[in-house]
């Protein structure tokens, strides 16, 4: 890039950087600090500012070109555009705190600091003349604006692909938006503020939410808010500072107690430097620079004996604690980036500390790698899936060996041994047998054709490259890089090799603390779902743990286990749905064979605006005590709830770890005797998504019908979920809406579905005596069909006695308080709302029956008499009875009892 403030890029062989030891304590005194809204603005200007500017200039007609024809996305251009926009302010941040220029992890700004310096007093200059009037003036000695271009705008070759021009008007414009030094005489100026780590994430979080408007022949450039948006696809959600801070109180403050406490004074500060943190989707780095200052606070303590160590302590123990300690990994550049660069910032020191920040700090997807395990077991079978396309012949001569040649070279190499590239190459190589697609079918990745490259990788070819990692054809390599290029593969023993290898005094290798907050991205999604072949690499990383239809964030906390040495803690944010779902089972039970649960939070509120999701927190030991007492809290404050106690195993065969949220959602905890489940006594059935859309075209409205014509038989109520009350249904009386229409008192033609339809013999199936349970409500609601005349529409779920007799003691089972609340316990956090029950047909078979048969009884009678009362008070009253008989039959202690029914009437 070219502007007026700037010549050509300076000479090579500049001269090093000198130490910024002597300045740091000399920074300007810190002035107001801009609001998060505020900054945010700022930054999306600062971005718009850029693109018009690069848009508009006569010049940029290859950039122009280039976006029309889409070899360069809009997408791709605005991201470039974001990492330009804050490599300039943090340029601006590092000069107004006199810091050096060198933010070198990127590659993008290093440098002769001294024409740093001068580029920036340019800018300022440049900026505080009216733009009305601006001409061009080279003032500056050095281009290195262009140096803040990516790759992609600069051009593989400066000297044939022309840097990008921007004219002063729009420049003058950026930089004044980022120092904010016009119009608004109280702005705050960003430049000289110590803008806090935490609102980097909140802009970038923003700009992530926005999507660009491109008009390269009308040379404009624009950003708008989108709702199905980056933000929400990548599951990329800024954590609030005080669930950061509980957390590492959580995580972290055990880990630093254990290592210092008791330990020899002289060698406590050793024992804290040799803490590690990793964050495994670190974003823009608000985790890991709290864990520093953390580490950092109790360093500087310990140096200087003082409870409040002076500023100097600080800054220098939090630059040693970014030397040692600090890791972090994420799949997205951008936030690598900014997250190196707030470490820099925060650090305000020398290189040496940008040096430990490029090594600790990663891109790559943390969850897509090769274990040394998994690399001596070889590549599983069913990873070789082939397209259509692929050649049969050469996939039976290179899948078949995959069972029969396993065995004969799993012990002749050792990945570990010889140089790290032969080491990335074989981890890369298992990696991408999951991803290998032949360039004739659906191919993942750009390359021509080879007749020589294998149409799969198969046990026999991987054990032959692990032999021999140099006899490897070059189109295979090639293909084997781009892959591992394109999903991003991250061996973790390779990239941090010091953090996996066993200590000198014989601790197992991996992390302290692995923290975070990892993205939610639910597979049922179309837009948030994994690709299967990735899902089937996950599968065979976690050993099956992580299941197709578990949300993303199972297989981080999965990671998390794995990373972390014994005695190591793990705390990362979850969907509440992790405690509950049964997709997320196997992963619930994987981790407690390797971990115990040391304590749980539960959000029972939205904590991230524009999410839906509700939250919690494990936090995991790992091979921690098989029985302990758990601390639980709740709410974004963090409220103390009482301590429980858990023994592992007992807990590893749960089908939920729901109970133990009870206390943070407020649902009862009591104990009940039963003698039996309902499944003992009935069968369940829920509905398809066929026996729904199978409904269009035979719904009429009643009052469409002929009165002579209209019959049950003939012409059958159906019901939704919205109409069932507990012994109510509202058919009639309320509107309902099926298949996205709106319906008074919807019935089904039977004789037009028994002639054009599919669905006729599922209608008799439904119209026979049965219970309609309801899902997605406060409590469980069930109506008694007994004439059978009613259809139920998806998702109600059908219930049907073994004996018709029982059809009543079987209602009362499931509406019983005792139900609900045990529903809630078990099954929390998989509904629409953390205060919503959502039972399948086999999860409501599980629930008890009551023990004392007469008190059963009279419940029930009491249960039929609320369905037949003439009026809602009526009803309202006899449910009360019901609660009262129904939690006796299952002998809940009065004291337990009293606060079940308030808890349950309070919800009818």
């Amino acid at each position: 890039m070219a502007h007026a403030s700037s010549s050509r890029r300076s000479p090579s062989g500049a001269e090093r950087l000198p130490s910024a030891s002597s300045e740091c304590s000399d920074n300007v005194a810190a002035g107001p600090i801009p609001t998060p809204d505020e900054f945010r603005a700022r930054v999306i200007k600062a971005v718009e500012t850029l693109g018009s500017g690069f848009l508009a200039h006569p010049d940029n007609g290859t950039l122009r070109n280039h976006l029309a024809s889409h070899d360069l996305t809009a997408r791709s251009f605005y991201e470039q555009l974001i990492i330009i926009a804050f490599r300039y302010l943090f340029l601006r941040i590092a000069d107004d705190l006199r810091l050096p220029h060198t933010p070198s992890v990127t590659g993008a700004t290093s440098g002769n600091n001294a024409a740093w310096k001068e580029f920036m007093h340019a800018c300022h200059e440049f900026a505080a003349r009216n733009e009305s009037r601006a001409q061009p003036h080279h003032t500056s000695p050095v281009c290195l604006w262009s140096d803040l271009l990516t790759p992609d705008l600069t051009g593989p070759d400066s000297e044939t692909d022309p840097l990008l021009e921007i004219d002063n008007q729009h420049f003058s414009r950026l930089v004044k938006t980022i120092a904010n030094e016009s119009r608004s005489p109280g702005a705050v100026d960003i430049g000289r503020s110590a803008i806090p780590s935490a609102h980097l994430g909140y802009a970038y979080e923003a700009l992530l939410a926005l999507e660009p408007l491109i008009d390269a022949e009308a040379r404009t450039f624009s950003l708008r808010y989108r709702a199905r948006n980056k933000r929400k696809a990548t599951g990329s959600f800024y954590t609030p500072a005080l669930i950061v801070e509980n957390l590492l109180e959580s995580a972290l403050e055990p880990i630093i107690s254990s290592r210092i406490d008791g330990a020899p004074l002289k060698s406590q500060e050793s024992a804290l430097l040799g803490i590690t943190v990793c964050d495994p989707s670190c974003g823009t780095g608000n985790f890991l620079i709290a864990a520093a200052r953390r580490l950092a606070h109790r360093l500087a303590q310990l140096r200087s004996g003082e409870h409040r160590p002076d500023a100097d302590a600080l800054q220098a123990a939090f630059c040693d604690v970014i030397r040692e300690c600090i890791f972090g990994v994420d799949i997205n550049p951008i936030a690598v980036e900014l997250c190196k660069h707030a470490l820099w910032i925060e650090s305000r020191t020398d290189p040496s500390v940008v040096r430990s920040i490029d090594r600790h700090i990663k891109v790559g997807n943390a969850l897509l790698g090769a274990t040394p395990e998994l690399i001596k077991s070889g590549i599983p079978d069913g990873s070789c899936r082939v397209s259509a396309n692929d050649r049969a012949h050469s996939v039976s001569e290179l899948a078949t060996p995959t069972r029969r040649q396993r065995t004969d070279l799993i012990d002749e190499a050792d990945p570990s041994a010889g140089s790290s590239h032969h080491a990335r190459l074989i981890a890369d190589t298992w990696c991408a047998s999951f991803m290998w697609r032949e360039s004739g079918s659906a191919s993942a990745i750009d390359l021509p054709h080879d007749p020589t490259t294998p149409s799969v990788i198969s046990d026999a070819l991987f054990q032959s490259i692990r032999h021999d990692p140099e006899s490897i054809a070059s189109s295979l390599k090639q293909k084997i890089g781009c892959l591992a290029a394109r999903f991003r593969f991250f061996h973790w023993q390779l990239e941090f090799p010091e953090v996996f290898q066993p200590t000198a005094g014989g601790r197992s290798g991996g992390f302290d603390v692995v923290i975070g907050n990892p993205p939610f991205l639910n597979q049922l999604k179309s837009d948030t779902a994994s690709d299967r072949r990735t899902a089937s690499m996950l599968s065979a990383i976690t050993g099956g743990a992580a299941r197709a239809y578990s949300d993303l964030s199972t297989a981080f906390l999965l990671l998390g286990v794995r990373l972390c040495r014994p005695g190591g803690r793990v705390a990362l944010l979850e969907p509440m749905s992790f405690l509950s779902s049964r997709d997320s089972a196997p992963a619930r039970a994987s981790i407690l064979r390797d971990a115990s649960l040391a304590a749980l939070w539960v959000s029972e509120t939205r904590t991230f605006p524009g999410a839906s999701v509700f939250i919690c927190a494990p936090t995991l030991e790992c091979a921690g005590p098989r029985a302990r007492r758990v601390k639980r809290s709740c709410a974004s404050e963090f409220r103390a709830l009482p301590d429980i106690e858990v023994d592992m195993e007992s807990l590893r065969g749960e089908e939920s770890w729901g109970p133990l949220a009870a206390a943070a959602l407020a649902i009862p905890e009591f104990s009940f005797d039963a003698s039996g489940v309902v499944g003992d006594h009935a069968d369940a059935t829920a509905d398809f998504r066929d026996q729904y859309y199978g409904l269009d075209g035979f719904i009429v409205e009643s009052s469409r019908v002929p009165q002579s014509k209209v019959t049950d038989s003939r012409y059958p109520p159906i019901v939704t979920a919205g109409l069932i009350d507990l012994a109510a249904c509202q058919w009639g009386d309320r509107h309902t809406r099926i298949l996205k229409r709106p319906w008074a008192a919807p019935r089904i033609d039977r004789a037009c579905m028994e002639r054009q339809g599919d669905l006729a013999g599922w209608l008799s199936s439904r119209l026979i005596p049965k219970i309609i349970l309801a899902t997605q409500t406060k409590i469980i609601e069930v109506f008694v069909d007994e004439p059978g005349r009613l259809l139920p529409s998806l998702p109600l779920i059908t219930v049907v006695p073994k004996a018709a007799a029982d059809i009543w003691a079987v209602a009362a089972a499931l509406a019983s308080p005792v139900s609900a609340a045990l529903a809630m316990q078990r099954h929390a956090g998989s509904a629409l709302s953390p205060q919503a029950i959502k039972l399948s047909a086999k999860q409501a078979m599980r629930l008890p029956v009551p023990i004392v048969e007469e008190l059963a009884s009279m419940a029930a009678r009491t249960l039929q008499r609320a369905q037949a009362a003439p009026d809602s008070i009526t009803r309202h009253r006899l449910l009360l009875e019901f609660a009262r008989s129904s939690t006796e039959a299952y002998r809940v202690p009065t004291k337990d009892a009293t606060k079940l029914i308030d808890w349950w009437s309070s919800r009818l």
